[in-house]
């Protein structure tokens, strides 16, 4: 279970992010409008908190309670969730047993579908703030960071299967 002061953090960092991907363009409005009024759970196994996304017309809400029912939870495990912006790894995911599915499966295709559809180059996010230059380099950073901890969380999830 993450601590009280992380997961609000955590919470927050997850809807800036989405808010400012999934919104930000306009040609995404009829993907995001399929989306509207429904409610996502997302269960990561190595984080013990579940995370809610609420979604509106004008952004998605990430909370760390939800009190009633979603239309759909996914389970999964954090090496997995970025196998998850190519929808066409939705049904070998769930074959494999990596990601369990239960609700309206519909929801979480039309999540899956709107995140392949969006932007997702930190570079783009981050020149209005930065420069081109240093943006790029950051985004370079970032992926190879990234890169880094999935092989870091693979090694030691084949480690403790081993054990």
């Amino acid at each position: 279970m993450l601590t009280p002061l992380l997961n609000p953090l955590l919470t927050g960092a997850i809807e800036t992010a989405l808010n400012r991907i999934l919104y930000r363009d306009r040609a995404l409005n009829s993907a995001r409008q399929r989306l509207t009024g429904k409610v996502l759970g997302v269960f990561v196994n190595e984080i013990n908190s579940p995370i809610y996304l609420v979604f509106s017309e004008s952004r998605v809400d990430v909370l760390g309670a939800w009190e009633d029912n979603t239309d759909c939870s996914v389970t999964t495990r954090l090496s997995v969730l970025p196998e998850l912006r190519d929808r066409q790894q939705l049904t070998a995911l769930i074959r494999s047993g990596d990601l369990n599915v239960e609700g309206d499966i519909q929801v979480v295709q039309q999540f899956i579908g709107l995140l392949d559809l969006a932007e997702w180059d930190p570079a783009e996010l981050l020149a209005p703030y930065t420069g081109d230059i240093v943006a790029q380099g950051m985004s370079q950073f970032l992926r190879k960071g990234a890169s880094f901890i999935a092989t870091a969380v693979n090694v030691s999830s084949s480690t403790l299967v081993k054990r």
